[in-house]
């Protein structure tokens, strides 16, 4: 069954109806369909799903059925009116989504598909977006009913209480969408961010919370508790508030899976089973990958789990602690007290112990403080503000005045929250960032403790002790550390980073070096952090020898403070200080005060890096920056020399300024193509005096039309110069060796998005 399910997940949908195969292409349409689910919003922008039924294409006069779900992009605020379950007709530009094709970038492709969504839009405004007079069934009534309750209940959040609107949306609701991205930073830093999120935990403690309302309720019954077992019958009355509940906060997989597990739970207990966790968790994980193999490789998943089996093993400590020595005194608070914070404390000692590799792995960051603070955050926003919220839904619609006191109060625990995980996540040593750790370090490291929890001999747990201790140390310092000075190879990776460039250069002897690190304007913020940086610490990298920028242009730069910030960086060149911006003037002040050496290229001066060497041809800013655009894009014109190859690195220059490197030795077998490909570059002399046996364009997808112009690619066609693309290929990889280049393309087959990144070579 397993199997069956795994191929509906990995194939893209069939049927020619479906809008996946509507829409090869972008274009506008008019697409009609039911809003599925309650609307996000950021304060900026809105999110809305839609239930596709009908398409009209430009220029065609009838509409034509379609089905599948659409994610739909809105600047600004959706119109209040239109409710989960509305018809609606929505002129809107639809596209197949797109993804970073690196190593370690978030997939957002793939983050579509597995929730079935194929194809995004954007609406340019709202006066695009009408409802359709229909009268709908009773069985899309009760279908949308689920959505439209959140929806009210996030109005009425939203309304009441607006300074903790976005957090009680999180624990109540499901939806993140609205919280600040200060206080998500603030969250991650403290390692709080469970929290947030829907799981396990927050159904845990909303489960109890039920089952002591029912259970005393029951227990005024003098006739029930002489004739039936309440404690049994409170646990099953628990089962369908918790479904409800469930489809009310969208029904998102993590809140399936934690409503899963605690049903098993609650009927293991109307069985007289619940002496038994290991048993009931090991067949919640079977009963989710029976429907949905795909979940075993996502990281809420095995966070999940990881975390619950890590306690489990240690329960026979944790019983010790609870266990009361006999004493001639009763136990006081204080020693009770001590006693459970003792307890909560190693339970999140051990959860962080059980999940450090899979966070590691997929965050490439974990909390120094999580433990200590959890348990000062957890009573707040889960015994506190969630049991408070919880009790307010219902009384919003009843009582509504009850309901607002109930926020009111609970409000004060998040406040509280928020406030604490603000003022820690300022110091500067509550986290730290590091690679993500080879496949073979984490197996060490659960064996390790898989060897120290049995009942093994003293040999056993000594290894079992060692191996951990090993892997952590690894985690620290990554093996590719120590690996890559025996490095014989020289290998460039250029990364696609969408419009803009970043170019990774592995020279043997260890030394890496970053040429530029930009993307689209529009990503100036994530570029760094959900691109650049990932890229890095897939292969192991956590420090660099030297970052060239050729010039201060956004598409160049906008990644670099990140990398700056969270990197080791020995030396940035740039070619002139005062023509770069002011956030990345601030990261390289700030890595100065680290120990990083910033200075400015001269012509002709030569970086030396073991056999290899990098050689500023020329220096276009050295005198200031130009006052118009063309000349503020000039920069940097970089060779990278290695004993059997050379690069050409040479930014944004124009025709004019190509002209004036026609004189010197701007030969290369590789050329990074000026300006992504522009027409205003790439002249027939400049190429022919570099001569290169393979030019790379750096650029987005929705750009080709541009990036390269179609003059210069066919320019490039009639001298038979091979052209590589990121825009279609993904991040470019070429192993320079003595006998070959050797080049790999790491990309998606387009007609795939779920399946994994492939490596295949190209021609080179």
């Amino acid at each position: 069954i397993g199997i069956l399910h795994n191929s509906h997940y990995s194939t893209v949908p069939y049927g020619e109806n479906n809008v996946w195969n509507r829409i090869t292409s972008p274009q506008e349409v008019v697409l009609i369909g039911y809003l599925n689910s309650m609307v996000t919003f950021n304060g900026k922008s809105s999110r809305a799903q839609l239930d596709s039924q009908f398409i009209k294409f430009k220029g065609e006069d009838h509409l034509q059925p379609t089905n599948g779900r659409v994610s739909l992009f809105l600047q600004g605020s959706w119109p209040h009116e239109l409710v989960p379950g509305t018809l609606l007709a929505i002129r809107t530009k639809l596209k197949r989504p797109t993804s970073y094709k690196a190593q370690g970038a978030f997939d957002y492709a793939q983050f579509l598909a597995q929730k079935n969504i194929w194809i995004t839009g954007s609406i340019a405004s709202p006066l695009f977006i009408h409802g359709v007079e229909k009268k709908g069934s009773i069985f899309r009534s009760l279908l949308y009913a689920p959505e439209k309750i959140r929806n009210w209940m996030g109005h009425q959040i939203d309304t009441i209480v607006p300074d903790t609107a976005g957090l009680y949306r999180a624990i109540l609701l499901g939806d993140k969408s609205r919280v600040k991205s200060s206080t998500l930073e603030a969250f991650k830093a403290c390692g709080l961010m469970h929290i947030l999120a829907i799981s396990g935990l927050h159904i845990a403690v909303i489960a109890s919370f039920l089952y002591a309302i029912i259970f005393f309720t029951l227990k005024r019954s003098l006739y029930l508790m002489m004739h039936y077992n309440i404690r049994k019958i409170a646990g099953l009355l628990c089962l369908p508030l918790l479904i409800s509940y469930s489809l009310i906060t969208g029904g998102n997989t993590p809140v399936i899976r934690a409503l899963l597990m605690v049903s098993i739970v609650l009927l293991a207990l109307c069985v007289d089973r619940q002496k038994s966790p290991a048993p009931l968790l090991f067949l919640a994980a079977f009963i989710i990958l029976l429907f949905n193999p795909q979940q075993l490789f996502t990281a809420s998943f095995l966070l999940s789990f990881s975390a619950i089996f890590g306690i489990l093993f240690f329960i026979p400590a944790l019983k010790n602690i609870f266990s009361t020595t006999q004493e001639e005194q009763p136990p006081t608070f204080w020693s009770i007290f001590k006693k459970t914070v003792l307890a909560a404390l190693l339970v999140s000692i051990i959860a962080t112990f059980a999940t450090l590799p899979i966070l590691l792995y997929s965050f490439n960051r974990v909390s120094l403080i999580g433990p200590l603070v959890n348990i000062i955050v957890e009573p707040l926003i889960c015994l506190w503000s969630l049991p408070f919220g919880i009790t307010a839904l219902p009384l919003l619609y009843f009582f509504p005045g009850m309901g607002e006191i109930m926020l009111h109060i609970g409000g004060y625990g998040l406040f509280l929250a928020t406030e604490l995980a603000h003022l820690l996540s300022n110091n500067f040593f509550i986290q730290v960032w590091l690679p993500s750790p080879p496949m073979w370090v984490i197996f060490i490291y659960y064996c390790g403790w898989i060897f120290l929890i049995t009942r093994g001999s003293f040999t056993i747990k000594v290894i079992g002790f060692f191996g951990v201790i090993v892997s952590i140390c690894l985690f620290i310092f990554p093996p590719q550390q120590f690996t890559r000075h025996w490095s014989t190879q020289n290998k460039l990776s250029f990364l696609d980073v969408g419009q803009g460039t970043s170019t990774l250069i592995e020279l043997e002897k260890g030394f890496r070096i970053l040429v530029d690190g930009g993307g689209s304007a529009y990503s100036s913020r994530t570029v760094g952090s959900k691109v650049i940086a990932p890229a890095l610490w897939k292969k192991g990298i956590n420090s660099l020898d030297a970052i060239f920028i050729t010039h201060g242009d956004s598409d160049h730069t906008n990644g670099i403070p990140f990398i700056l910030e969270h990197f080791q960086c020995k030396e940035v060149i740039v070619a002139n200080q005062k023509a770069l911006p002011a956030s990345l003037t601030k990261a390289l002040e700030d890595a100065e005060a680290r120990g990083t050496l910033v200075r400015v290229a001269k012509q002709g001066e030569i970086f030396n890096y073991g056999h290899a060497k990098v050689i500023c041809i020329y220096n276009f800013l050295k005198d200031g920056p130009g006052k118009t655009r063309d000349e503020q894009n000039r920069g940097l014109i970089l060779k990278l020399e290695t004993p059997e190859s050379s690069v050409l690195f040479t930014g944004d220059i124009d025709t004019v300024a190509e002209q004036q490197l026609l004189q010197l030795d701007i030969q290369s077998d590789i050329l990074l193509s000026p300006h992504h490909g522009s027409i205003t570059s790439n002249s027939k002399q400049f190429l022919q005096t570099v001569t290169p046996k393979t030019i790379v364009v750096s650029s987005a997808s929705r750009e080709k039309q541009s990036f390269p112009h179609p003059t210069v690619r066919k320019r490039f066609k009639q001298m038979n110069f091979p052209l590589l693309e990121t825009s279609n290929l993904g991040t470019i990889e070429i192993n320079i060796t003595k006998e070959k280049s050797v080049c790999h393309a790491l990309s998606k087959q387009e007609q795939n998005p779920l399946k994994d990144y492939v490596r295949h070579v190209i021609d080179c």
